[in-house]
């Protein structure tokens, strides 16, 4: 119990000692008599919640209100304690308020001995009431219910108010602000290091949709939710490291410092493992021990419903964790576990979210790679050419597959990793990148079109030679119909793409033939690309090139 409740019941004891000495001195009304008498039994229940552990978010308000009660009793007697004897039996006007004293008194000590109940283990089938003092607020009882149900319940208890707690903070975040505000965190801590295999899972869940504000977010930290999800990893359960694979998906998601945090422990490496099916070399009688424990030990609780998922969260926590961060992008790239990823995408069949995921996660490595050279060295260094390859495979195949969920993470990583491409891979790769810009899914030629003006910003030392493979596959006329006929959106990202490659290479007769010049005049006289500022100063760039 924390010293602050504490304090308070020291004070609220040392009150009701004082009011019960004061009523318990008079001789007087009936009333005044039973006044005394719920006095002490309230100072009783006093002393035995300072003996208990209290759910402390309850007594820090029901304490207070009992202190409330003490001091109306003990002001019915003020101003008449020293004329009581005489003069109480006939002042009639004090029983209203007596009356009422006794009312608080009752209702004050319902709610201290509902909060000895309500803080005691609880068990299967218990049904403890509301307290009088949340008779308008059900949500909050609800919370408070649960959450002693995961501090002091049975194994099963706790396994099922956790599971609760989550429903109620997937449904609605007032709910999960609730449980943070009522420390609820805690509980699900201590259940998700020694619950049951159905309570960690359960707590893992509901611990992961908590994180959504930044209040939340310091008590998540404070309780090193993060460390405790790294160890979970390791758990022997299929289901419990899905559960929190998945919860640590969510919390990367969500907020950055819990991005951060989550990265500082081990949970990126024990996550690709997970997913990792390469076998390790048995170099040593240890190693080789080791895996015939993990084999007997799979046997025993591998099922393959749980195996599937277990590594599809996998493969979505670290999406959620490499996005935007070098660290964790460095450490994917160093151990080389990016090629797992590019071996997830290899198998043929039905696409799975296993593949999505390993693809995203590709793509957030790839953004990164774009502006950061070390990475780019060391994720997709020649040694590691398996991952290009394998985009461009999965690109070339999906040319006729527009509704393939990998194809636009896909195109995304290659137009981030254009710098990557020699001169000898241009024509390929760009050449399957013209290609998608006759596609019917708009979104498809717009990733395209945006991998394309990477390949020729003048910060990639090839855009010249990029320039002209666009044009060498044909990509001019196509970018000139887009100008023409497509929707605003890709209207300005083709214009954008087509300054780019006039300026690169002004010279270039195709250029002319596929009438670059007569479209980028068009343009001038289209109201939403004029006023766009990024197209206006490239068309008018790109119309003075073309024109000297």
């Amino acid at each position: 119990m924390a010293e602050g409740v504490k304090t308070m019941l020291t004070t609220a004891i040392a009150l009701a000692d004082q009011v019960a000495a004061k009523t318990g001195s008079t001789k007087c009304l009936p009333e005044c008599m039973e006044l005394c008498s719920r006095v002490r039994k309230l100072a009783a229940a006093l002393r035995l919640a300072a003996r208990t552990d209290l759910y402390e978010r309850p007594a820090e308000r029901i304490i207070p209100v009992a202190m409330d009660a003490l001091v109306m009793a003990g002001r019915c007697f003020e101003g008449h304690h020293s004329r009581l004897r005489r003069f109480l039996a006939f002042n009639f006007s004090l029983v209203p308020t007596v009356r009422r004293t006794h009312e608080v008194l009752d209702a004050a000590l319902a709610d201290v001995a509902w909060l000895l109940r309500f803080s005691s283990p609880h068990t299967d089938g218990d049904m403890l009431g509301l307290p009088n003092i949340l008779c308008g607020d059900p949500k909050l009882f609800l919370v408070w219910d649960h959450i002693a149900r995961v501090h002091t319940g049975s194994r099963a208890v706790r396994a099922d108010s956790a599971s609760s707690l989550a429903s109620l903070a997937r449904d609605n975040p007032r709910f999960a602000e609730l449980i943070v505000q009522e420390d609820g965190v805690r509980p699900l801590v201590n259940l998700l290091k020694a619950g049951t295999d159905d309570g960690k899972e359960a707590a893992a869940t509901a611990l992961g949709l908590l994180g959504r504000d930044e209040e939340s977010v310091d008590k998540l930290l404070r309780a090193d939710v993060c460390f405790v999800y790294a160890a979970a990893l390791k758990e022997p359960s299929m289901r419990v490291r899905a559960a929190v694979a998945e919860a640590i998906a969510l919390l990367a998601h969500h907020n950055r410092r819990l991005q951060d945090s989550l990265s500082q422990t081990n949970a990126v490496r024990l996550l690709v493992s997970l997913i990792d099916e390469t076998p390790e070399p048995m170099t040593s009688l240890h190693s080789v021990v080791l895996a015939k424990m993990r084999q007997l030990q799979g046997q025993q609780i591998e099922d393959a419903p749980d195996k599937a998922r277990m590594k599809t969260m996998a493969a979505k926590a670290l999406w959620k964790l490499a996005r935007g961060h070098p660290g964790v992008c460095q450490s994917i790239a160093e151990s080389g576990d990016i090629l797992c990823f590019t071996r997830l995408l290899d198998k043929s069949g039905r696409r799975s979210e296993l593949q999505f995921y390993s693809a995203m996660t590709i793509m957030e490595i790839a953004r990164v790679a774009e502006l950061n050279l070390a990475l780019r060295q060391s994720a997709f260094k020649p040694g590691k050419a398996a991952v290009t390859e394998q985009l461009l495979r999965i690109v070339r195949q999906g040319q006729g597959e527009s509704d393939d969920p990998l194809l636009l993470p896909c195109i995304s990583s290659l137009g981030c990793l254009s710098r990557t491409f020699t001169a000898s891979q241009i024509s390929r790769v760009v050449g399957l990148l013209v290609e998608l810009l006759d596609n019917r899914e708009p979104s498809v030629t717009r990733e395209a079109m945006l991998a394309l003006t990477k390949f020729v910003c003048t910060g990639n030392h090839l855009h010249v030679n990029h320039s002209k493979a666009i044009v060498d596959a044909g990509g001019a006329q196509r970018l000139v119909l887009l100008v023409y006929l497509g929707d605003k959106q890709l209207q300005i990202q083709a214009l954008i793409l087509l300054c780019g490659v006039a300026l690169n290479v002004p010279e270039n007769e195709e250029l002319a033939q596929a009438g670059v010049l007569d479209v980028l005049l068009w343009a001038s006289k289209q109201v939403h690309l004029v006023h766009d500022v990024r197209v206006e100063a490239l068309r008018t760039n790109a119309v003075g090139t073309l024109l000297d």
